[in-house]
């Protein structure tokens, strides 16, 4: 983590001295049906947004946004479940708790964005349909909630009552209805009401009470940061401080400035995340609170909103030192963050199936947190983040021919999309209906371009009317024409941020030629006259970005803003991805366009010289060099991003389980530099995953709160998408400490297990980290060579020791697991493969 300068605390005390934007207006492009009304915000922010997004209704975008944005409306917000998504709202109410009642506000934000941007009569009835039922749920005290009485204000039930205030302010916010805020203010009174430091009063819920744990009772369990995902603490709750900053600027009560300076205090309780205090002290995101990934987000969110509200500088700095430490050491090249929605150790950041990463959730309030960065302080490093973001991670987790959302979307693998109402599928959606904000926006005297896309945005500038028309086909190409054509000559800025990745970014107006510098903003201050023209050119770069400590032999490919992968359908002559290599002899890359199959869904093909394993003349596997197929990461299916670097390339095929999902019996591993089960796939003999028993047994099940014993069944097990045959098994130990690391074999020595059963292999859809039953495994065979271990005695194995089990006949099978119990307090594994 890189600290934070003194110049940027006394930049941040500045910023409290800037005015609001002033001199520009929107000029408005949606019909005259749309909706004409603003929010009267009746409190000013004490530190104003030096940037302001350009409306949504003043601009229409074309290119890659416009596709997924129009796949977003037609194919997925239309086509919503609307009995599903209303489930926990509809009399008489069934009996709903914890999550479940998210969803329609996440819908009804989404739905606002929409209209904003283009007016349509289907999403309006829609919406006004889910507003309306909502509201009628709402009870005589305010509540409005998904849960039963017996669990209301309990466990994460202020993370939905969060959600459905952001909907219904979004909603009132686009039509002026003033029944929707009516709605907002009952749900602010109750928990004002209900929670604080007064008489009568009680702290925000644990998230880990009674709407999560069932009818425990509500007994909080302690966090323990050791565990891993055990306990999300009070974070969840508390993120209710963003939409309740918002309800405070439209309405004025100071009852919920309180409230929201409460949350800030109540950080510091017991059963609070301690969210700015520890980023002041530490600045480790993976030292604060539960580490989970969106909640913290969500909660910085707010702390940011409540810091314009009142210019508290220490609010500021503990999200600046958040963003530093995520960007520094937390963010992927994708521009996701987290691993099984949570952050990992700095630096480590797993990217295949079992390590679930770039929770979509989490990817869309990055976004969030960067614009509102970007608006404070028109620099150019929050602009690129949002950049990376988009065009990388946020796309690549949607079908772009359904809208369907993948939940998690690994480097490497294939995309896992669904429908289905989790958060992410909810929460993907709206991200998408948020592009329009990030695209472009105006300062004083200033327009400013963010994002670079086909499209035309209004505006006024000091009382002129100005629209800017931006023609180009980039990402395809670094050409950008920028029609300006003002109603009379007026002078203003034109801000450009200029992309980290372009080296070569030069500018043409008039007689003038500006080059820009990597990473900054470049300003071209002229008086722009009717029909003016800017032509920008960047050289599309195609770059080598290292694999970092997790992926040391591998790299990636980026071009432009886009990360490449290799793709397994458009490369029908290479036999694994996994073996294959680039020609390099530079950091720059030689990436050939060529035309994409009819069939493919993206325009963007790439051949790379390389090489691929493949068979020789006697059958024999040898590297050959090959043109390999890569295309964006947003638009791969079947791909990998990480390529190994020239000269690493193994001579032998991987293994049947290489890259395939990793299990253990227990989803919350311990936390050290490698505690994910994709240790078990990755062929790097350094990683390993430590399990402990009595870690609580998943993510589903950590919320009703089982734990497991000291002497239950450790296993770690690989499971396939499609049955392969196998006739050997590898396990290679981890590293062991005297806290534990080898099997106990008192009790017998550990076994190897097939199965043949095919059940689906994602863990967040299951209550069990595998869905299979202990019958559905064979065992096949013993370590009968593993050394005899006892709790009491110290074993004779090796870090990293292998064991190696040929089996007797040829077995089909879709997952292997090996199972014994553990030592001490945990077992290790660095590998489990197959193969025939």
């Amino acid at each position: 983590m890189s600290n934070i300068s003194r110049r940027e605390i006394l930049k941040g005390f500045a910023l409290a001295a800037i005015p609001m934007v002033t001199g520009v207006r929107a000029q408005g492009l949606k019909s005259s049906s749309a909706s004409s009304f603003t929010a009267n915000y009746k409190i000013a922010e004490k530190v104003g947004d030096c940037l302001q997004s350009i409306p949504f209704e003043s601009q229409q975008i074309g290119g890659i946004f416009a596709d997924r944005m129009r796949t977003n409306v037609e194919s997925r917000l239309l086509r919503v479940d609307e009995v599903a998504l209303l489930k926990g709202y509809v009399y008489p109410r069934p009996n709903v708790s914890g999550f479940a009642g998210e969803h329609t506000g996440m819908f009804l934000d989404a739905a606002s964005n929409v209209l904003e941007y283009s007016d349509d009569a289907r999403m309006k009835a829609l919406a006004d349909r889910m507003a309306t039922t909502l509201l009628s749920a709402q009870e005589s005290d305010g509540y409005l909630g998904a849960c039963t009485p017996s669990h209301r204000l309990k466990g994460v039930d202020v993370w939905v009552l969060k959600w459905n205030l952001t909907g219904l302010l979004s909603y009132y916010e686009f039509t002026g209805d003033a029944k929707y805020l009516a709605a907002c203010q009952k749900v602010g009174d109750l928990l004002c009401r209900t929670f604080g430091e007064g008489p009568g009063q009680i702290d925000l819920p644990h998230d880990g009470d009674s709407a999560m744990d069932g009818d425990s009772g509500g007994a909080p369990r302690p966090a323990r940061r050791d565990e891993g995902h055990q306990s999300f603490i009070g974070q969840h709750n508390s993120a209710i401080l963003e939409p309740m900053c918002r309800l405070y600027r439209l309405t004025g009560e100071p009852r919920y400035l309180e409230f929201s300076q409460y949350v800030i205090r109540f950080y510091a309780h017991p059963h609070g995340s301690d969210i700015v205090q520890s980023m002041l002290k530490q600045g480790s995101v993976t030292a604060t609170g539960s580490g989970h990934v969106y909640s913290m987000l969500s909660n910085f969110n707010g702390i940011l909103d409540l810091y314009r509200l009142t210019g508290e500088q220490e609010l500021l700095i503990a999200v600046m030192r958040a963003w530093e430490d995520i960007r520094g050491n937390q963010r992927y090249v994708t521009g996701a963050t987290g691993s099984s929605e949570f952050f990992p150790v700095d630096k480590q950041l797993p990217s295949l199936f079992s390590s679930n990463v770039g929770e979509c959730c989490a990817t869309v309030t990055w976004l969030q947190l960067n614009w509102r960065l970007f608006r404070l302080t028109g620099e150019a490093r929050f602009g690129q983040e949002i950049e990376r973001a988009v065009y990388n991670h946020l796309l690549a987790a949607q079908d772009p021919h359904n809208g369907d959302i993948a939940y998690f979307t690994s480097l490497t693998g294939h995309k896992e999309f669904r429908s289905s109402m989790v958060c992410c599928l909810s929460n993907g959606p709206r991200g998408i209906s948020l592009i329009p904000q990030w695209v472009w926006g105006v300062e004083k005297d200033a327009f400013v371009l963010n994002l670079y896309t086909a499209g035309v945005a209004s505006f006024a500038m000091n009382d002129v009317p100005v629209k800017i028309e931006s023609q180009t086909e980039f990402p395809l190409d670094g050409n950008v024409t920028l029609r300006i054509d003002p109603d009379r000559p007026v002078p203003f800025t034109v801000r450009l941020r200029v992309p980290e990745w372009a080296e070569d970014f030069e500018v043409k107006t008039g007689t003038r030629t500006l080059h820009g510098v990597a990473g900054q903003m470049l300003d071209v201050t002229q008086i722009w006259s009717r029909n003016s023209a800017l032509k920008i050119r960047m050289k599309m770069t195609v770059s080598l970005l290292p694999g970092g400590s997790s992926y040391p032999d591998y790299v990636a490919l980026r071009r432009g803003p886009q990360i490449l992968a290799l793709e397994k359908r458009l490369n029908p002559e290479v036999p694994y991805l996994e073996r294959t290599a680039l020609v390099q002899h530079s950091q720059e890359v030689s990436a050939t366009p060529i035309t994409a199959p009819i069939d493919w869904a993206g325009r963007q093909v790439y051949e790379v010289d390389g090489i691929a394993l493949k068979p020789d003349a006697s059958g024999k596997l040898a590297p050959k060099r090959s043109r390999l197929r890569f295309v964006p990461f947003a638009d791969a299916v079947e791909y990998r991003v990480w390529t190994m670097k020239s000269g690493e390339l193994p001579r032998e095929a991987p293994a049947i389980t290489a890259f395939a999902r990793g299990w253990a019996s227990t989803q919350g591993i311990r936390v050290n530099a490698y505690n994910s089960t994709e240790a078990l796939t990755d062929e790097n003999p350094r990683t390993f995953c430590a399990v402990d028993p009595t870690v609580i047994s998943s993510i589903a099940s950590m919320v009703e709160g089982a734990r497991g014993k000291k002497d239950d069944p450790v296993w770690f097990a690989v499971m396939l998408e499609q049955p392969e045959t196998i006739t050997r098994v590898v396990f290679r130990h981890g590293a062991s400490t005297a806290e534990g690391g080898w099997f106990d074999t008192s009790g017998g020595k550990p076994r190897i297990q097939v199965t043949r059963v095919h059940r689906g292999t994602t863990p967040w859809m299951s209550r069990d980290p595998l869905p299979l039953k202990d019958s559905d495994w064979i065992t096949v065979a013993t370590l009968e060579d593993y050394p005899k271990v006892d709790p009491a005695s110290s074993p004779s194995a090796t870090d990293r020791q292998v064991f190696e089990i040929s089996l007797p006949t040829q077995i089909h099978v879709y997952g292997i697991r090996i199972v014994g119990r553990s030592a001490r307090d945990y077992v290790t594994c660095a590998e489990l493969s197959a193969s025939a």
